[in-house]
C-alpha cells in the first residue's frame, strides 16, 4: 500500500514559534521537567514522547557549556484514525558552569499528520475528493483545538521560568495563525 500524507500547520505564514528566556539554571528544568509539563498539557503518556538528541558541549570555554536538546510529541484528540498531532520542540542555549546563569531558546512546531493509505489510483482519486470536500472543513477545527493546547503549553513554560506571558514577537506570531 502507498500512502498519501497531509501536512497542516499551525500558523500559515511561519513554522516555527521561536523564544528565548534567560534566567538561573534553566536547563534543570529543560532537561527534567519539560517532559512532565508537556505530559500534563497534551494529557499523554511518557511513551508519547520522542527524544531524538542531547548534546552537552562543555568545551567551548572554561566557564560555559552549550546545551541542545530536541525532541517529538505525539498526542492524539481526534475522532479519526488518519490524524496526528505533533508538536517538535528544539531547545538551544547555554549555561556558565559557575554560576548557573543560563539561556535558553524555543523553537515550537506543532503541525497535524494526516496519512492515507490507498491501493490502487481510483482510491487514490477517492480519499483526496474526500479529504478536499469534507475532511477539510474538520482540519480547521482540529487546528483550533491544537493551538490552544500549544498556547497553554508555552504559557506553561514560562510561567515555570519565571518569564512574562508573551513577549512583542511572540504575540504577533500567534495572531498571524489567526
Amino acid at each position: 500500500m502507498r500512502t498519501l500524507l497531509y501536512r497542516s500547520y499551525l500558523m500559515p505564514n511561519q513554522e516555527w514559534i521561536v523564544f528565548t528566556i534567560k534566567g538561573t539554571n534553566l536547563w534543570k528544568f529543560v532537561l527534567k521537567g519539560l517532559d512532565n509539563l508537556a505530559k500534563a498539557v497534551f494529557e499523554i503518556s511518557g511513551s508519547k514522547i520522542y527524544k531524538l538528541y542531547l548534546m552537552i558541549d562543555d568545551t567551548e570555554t572554561a566557564k560555559t557549556g552549550n546545551v541542545s536538546y530536541r525532541y517529538y510529541v505525539k498526542y492524539k484528540k481526534t475522532w479519526d484514525d488518519y490524524s496526528r498531532f505533533w508538536t517538535y520542540v528544539k531547545t538551544n542555549g547555554w549555561q556558565n558552569i559557575k554560576t548557573k546563569e543560563s539561556e535558553v531558546t524555543f523553537k515550537i512546531s506543532p503541525y497535524l499528520e494526516t496519512k492515507f493509505e490507498y491501493a490502487n489510483t481510483i482510491h487514490r482519486s477517492l480519499l483526496w475528493a474526500y479529504h478536499y470536500m469534507w475532511y477539510n472543513n474538520r482540519v480547521l477545527d482540529l487546528l483550533e483545538l491544537s493551538k490552544e493546547l500549544n498556547r497553554r503549553f508555552i504559557e506553561e513554560i514560562k510561567a515555570k521560568l519565571g518569564a512574562s506571558k508573551f513577549d512583542k514577537g511572540l504575540l504577533d506570531a500567534w495572531r498571524m495563525g489567526e
